[in-house]
């Protein structure tokens, strides 16, 4: 496979990333690899994870999270909206046991998509819901097999994929890995005590399963009570 238009690949890696994203390449290239995401690898419940077990990697970006499933011998079923990371996505799990899709999971309503950021990290790009947008995807609407885990990473429309997802998660009850950011989430009016609430609401245990709730980005980590 060609690098993708619009990447570039990391000097001494096979990985490539988006060519723009000024923040990115920087601790990339310290670490060595864009699985620069080390938190998410050291949550318990990831490191417990199986070969053969499915996690949902919902906002994907360039598959460096999809690297740290696939490495514990996870299938795979990412979900990417934008164009230019979805193609870096594939590239970077190239014959690898991952269904890639460019979509945006949400709970069915109209999106469109915002590729300015006000940081000089592209993971920072989202969406903007609309009546005339394109539909998002709910994962209810999906066929899913097992779900064992599933990551949500998508710059404040948590909440959306949790609205869409709820039979899927009542069927499955998957360990749940969800970004809390004040800023991002805002732009939906909601805020992390929203977000906790939801995945209270859907019979969950939630912590802080990634840095601390002092900062301003985290994760939950929310398990069936």
């Amino acid at each position: 496979m060609k690098i993708p238009l619009g990447a570039i690949q990391l000097e001494g890696t096979p990985y490539v990333m988006l060519a723009n994203d000024t923040e990115l390449p920087l601790r990339a290239g310290r670490m060595g690899t864009i699985v620069i995401e080390t938190v998410i690898a050291e949550i318990p419940e990831v490191m417990a994870l199986r070969p053969g077990q499915v996690v949902a990697d919902v906002g994907a970006f360039i598959g460096d999270t999809a690297l740290i499933f696939l490495a514990k011998g996870c299938k795979v079923i990412a979900f990417e909206p934008f164009a230019d990371a979805f193609r870096c996505l594939e590239y970077n799990t190239q014959d690898m046991f991952i269904e890639s899709y460019q979509h945006a999971i949400g709970n069915g309503g109209g999106y469109s998509l915002v590729w300015e950021t006000p940081t000089q990290n592209d993971g920072n790009r989202h969406i903007t819901m609309h009546e005339s947008g394109t539909p998002t995807i709910k994962l209810d609407d999906l066929t899913w097999s097992r779900l064992d885990l599933l990551k949500i990473d998508v710059e404040g429309a948590e909440l959306l994929v949790l609205e869409g997802s709820a039979l899927t998660i009542a069927r499955f009850r998957p360990i749940i890995v969800a970004e809390a950011n004040d800023q991002m989430l805002a732009k939906f009016g909601k805020t992390k005590a929203d977000l906790k609430a939801a995945l209270e609401a859907l019979g969950y245990k939630v912590r802080v399963g990634t840095y601390t709730e002092e900062r301003e980005v985290f994760d939950y980590v929310a398990t069936p009570a």
